[in-house]
């Protein structure tokens, strides 16, 4: 076997390895989540495992950085999606709702692992000398995140709305971006989307009725009288 493909297989074994501890890591959080638990996962003994990783805080460290990237990326994305909608709520917010729990469902396992451990990632990586020097990406992802401002893509398409005679004079932009926002992050919480049958049983489909249902009471609220 030559060396190339020696790397290759072992790259390989590296990103699969990966991808099941972040499936233990994103239902469990890291310091319940062992190294045999990992090993089971992934169907291989640990010594094997520790040939690759030498300790779940490594594996935890190359999770970020391997899938925070692509993560953002996606969200990045969303947000130039809201910023070149036409300005029609009734359009408009369904696809929104669609788009955005799209998004979710591609890297619920990556969000539900950084929504756990957010709070206690320095005290994971504080005795680390890669930590001090250089925080992991998974700050700079929440940084990023944050930089986003979902709020004010909002705030700034419902101005458009309103400039359109699409949405009520009488109500604050910033207000209904808010209320919206609202509207949809209970049901699209990380930890809703860990589970095969979410809303205490309700699949998917249930799901989207449900939100859609939400919006079009949202949007009898909103729209002008001539818009209803």
């Amino acid at each position: 076997m030559t060396e190339e493909l020696t790397k290759l297989k072992k790259d390989q074994r590296k990103e699969s390895i990966l991808d099941s501890a972040l499936k233990v890591m994103s239902e469990k959080g890291i310091e319940v989540t062992t190294m045999r638990e990992i090993a089971k996962v992934e169907g291989i003994s640990e010594t094997l495992l520790y040939r690759c990783f030498k300790n779940k805080q490594e594996i935890f460290l190359a999770i970020i950085h391997s899938r925070a990237e692509r993560t953002f990326q996606g969200l990045e994305e969303l947000a130039e999606t809201i910023k070149g909608m036409i300005p029609d709520p009734k359009i408009t917010l369904p696809l929104i709702w669609k788009l955005g729990k799209n998004k979710l469902l591609e890297n619920r396992d990556v969000i539900s692992l950084f929504m756990k451990e957010r709070k206690n990632m320095r005290e994971q990586f504080k005795g680390m000398r890669s930590f001090r020097d250089r925080p992991p990406d998974g700050f700079k992802f929440f940084e990023r995140f944050q930089q986003l401002q979902f709020d004010s893509i909002l705030t700034d398409y419902f101005k458009r709305c309103q400039d359109k005679g699409n949405l009520r004079n009488d109500i604050e932009p910033k207000i209904v971006a808010r209320m919206f926002i609202g509207l949809l992050i209970p049901p699209t919480i990380p930890p809703f989307f860990r589970f095969k049958d979410p809303m205490n049983g309700f699949d998917e489909d249930a799901l989207d009725e449900f939100i859609e249902a939400q919006i079009k009471i949202f949007l009898q609220g909103i729209l002008p009288n001539k818009k209803k």
